[in-house]
């Protein structure tokens, strides 16, 4: 399993992820497949960019488990985001969280 995303892999989503902090409009990438830590560990490279705690969540991080869905909920500049993935079909997205 890949554990860091590539120089130029990094340089295609940040962008991206910055522009949903910009503009607030969100972002889906479904041809994408990285593994979650891959992924969540490039969000985190953002300046300012933290995991956001939650009541049920370890470190902000949630799955549905049996379809391999998950939830990274971040915090950056006192604005909270979510980044979501599937392990199975694949895809990726960042939003605003609700």
């Amino acid at each position: 399993m890949k554990l860091k995303l590539t120089s130029k892999e990094k340089s295609d989503l940040l962008p991206k992820i910055h522009s949903v902090i910009d503009t607030g409009k969100p972002w889906e990438g479904k041809q994408l497949h990285y593994a979650a830590g891959a992924v969540i560990d490039a969000v985190l490279s953002i300046p300012g960019m933290k995991k956001k705690a939650s009541d049920d969540a370890v470190e902000g991080f949630e799955t549905n488990g049996w379809q391999w869905d998950w939830w990274q909920k971040f915090s950056h500049k006192g604005v909270d985001y979510t980044l979501s993935g599937s392990g199975y079909y694949g895809g990726h997205g960042f939003h605003l969280s609700d």
